[in-house]
């Protein structure tokens, strides 16, 4: 049985790209082409870009990219590490677990409505109940920013799926 296989696979790929990105780069993938090195018309090479098919921008939007990616793999690559606080802030420029920045503190309740059996278990929400649903009610606080690591688990996976896009044409 292989366990956490991303983090193994993450970390290793993390050594490649960081490498990869640092080379001397002779070519790049056809989709960050400019214009003038297209070899298309203009009007065609416009609609390719707008539908995604192409994102242009040579060399410094491969690169920019290529960033995306590591910060991807690191993503991953550190959960062994419990680094998370510094990726976030290098890349986020906040810890979603600092108790020092109000905008990560949370307020939960915990609590057990009248009409459940005893034996069904606690209920927890954001919501306060109404005090005549519920036999027992506490207030927990905490530091959790969620809707910061939801946006970078989103950037994470396009990430990852540039990788899985420009797979093939990793070359140097």
């Amino acid at each position: 049985m292989v366990w956490n296989a991303n983090i193994t696979m993450s970390a290793y790929c993390l050594k490649v790209m960081v490498a990869f990105k640092k080379s001397e780069m002779t070519c790049i993938p056809n989709a960050f082409v400019d214009h003038v090195n297209s070899q298309l018309p203009r009007e065609e090479y416009e609609e390719k870009i707008k539908s995604g098919e192409m994102m242009g921008g040579g060399i410094k939007a491969w690169k920019a990219t290529l960033d995306h990616i590591i910060m991807a793999l690191e993503y991953d690559a550190i959960r062994d590490a419990r680094k998370y606080g510094e990726w976030f802030v290098r890349h986020f420029g906040m810890d979603p677990k600092d108790k020092t920045n109000k905008c990560n503190e949370y307020v939960s309740y915990e609590y057990r409505k009248i009409d459940r059996p005893k034996c069904v278990t606690n209920t927890s929400s954001s919501q306060k109940p109404d005090p005549s649903e519920v036999e027992w009610c506490k207030e927990i606080r905490g530091y959790y920013n969620v809707e910061l690591v939801m946006y970078a688990e989103d950037c994470v996976q396009y990430g990852l799926e540039l990788l899985g896009r420009f797979w093939t044409q990793m070359c140097d």
